[in-house]
């Protein structure tokens, strides 16, 4: 499984972690390359099915994420949108697995 899919099965995990749940979890490119390399747009649709705020979501699901060592720069900005960089450690491990067995990124689904 590639790199993001399997960043986006433990995101989805850590979300549930934080006690919410979510069919379709897609990790977004982040369109503000300042504020993350990804983001999570997700807190709205999860404030809307848990009636809760959605800054107080995120505001979980970032605590969550900051027990990661994968993520850095975690930041919420605006109602809820969830801001996160990869660790440069992350990196070069996964660059080194592929660089080793370059089939390992590749989806087979």
């Amino acid at each position: 499984m590639s790199i993001i899919k399997d960043l986006e099965n433990d995101v989805k995990k850590l979300i549930s972690e934080a006690g919410y749940n979510l069919d379709n979890f897609i990790l977004q490119v982040s369109n503000r390359p300042d504020l993350g390399d990804y983001q999570i747009n997700d807190a709205m649709t999860l404030a809307s099915i848990y009636h809760e705020n959605p800054r107080q979501i995120a505001e979980k699901v970032k605590e969550k994420l900051d027990s990661d060592p994968r993520f850095t720069n975690i930041n919420i900005a605006g109602p809820g949108f969830i801001n996160i960089s990869l660790s440069d450690s992350f990196l070069i491990d996964s660059v080194n697995s592929i660089y080793n067995d370059i089939d390992s990124n590749i989806d087979k689904k």
